[in-house]
């Protein structure tokens, strides 16, 4: 390819996973299986490319599974795992978000210490998460007299 040749590896990268992504639709698991190894292993050459392999490993659990090959898919999963579980500590957004997470309980945390200490109030504050974000934010209060 012409991203090849101009040794563009991100292009490359990203074209080749968009050919399996593709072949993968058009039920060409062999070929869609090859085209994913190319991508994967220019995938696999720097860490910054880890949000990639996700993608890549994902399409190959796909093409695993309908190639009926349990240990590929079962190492493709355990691989997105481990990539999503570093992505968390060293990712921009997930990271971001992640300190966002830990600011936002820390402070909640201080809410309820105060309240805690106010005889003429308490505060109950109630976080739902789903995915490692917040779902949903409940806070009552109740006076004292």
């Amino acid at each position: 390819t012409i991203s090849e040749q101009l040794k563009e590896n991100q292009n490359t990268m990203y074209a080749y996973t968009l050919l399996g992504e593709f072949l993968t639709q058009e039920k060409k698991y062999s070929e869609a299986h090859e085209a994913l190894q190319k991508a994967l292993q220019i995938a696999e050459s720097k860490s910054y490319f880890q949000a990639n392999e996700i993608k890549i490993q994902q399409l190959l659990t796909s093409v695993y599974k309908n190639l009926n090959n349990k240990d590929g898919e079962l190492q493709s999963y355990k691989r997105i795992n481990e990539l999503e579980e570093e992505l968390k500590k060293t990712d921009g957004d997930l990271a971001l978000n992640n300190a966002n997470l830990l600011m936002q309980k820390s402070k909640l945390e201080q809410a309820n210490n105060e309240a805690y200490y106010q005889k003429e109030k308490s505060v109950l504050i109630l976080i739902f998460f789903s995915d490692n974000k917040p779902l949903c934010l409940l806070v009552f209060t109740s006076l004292f007299a």
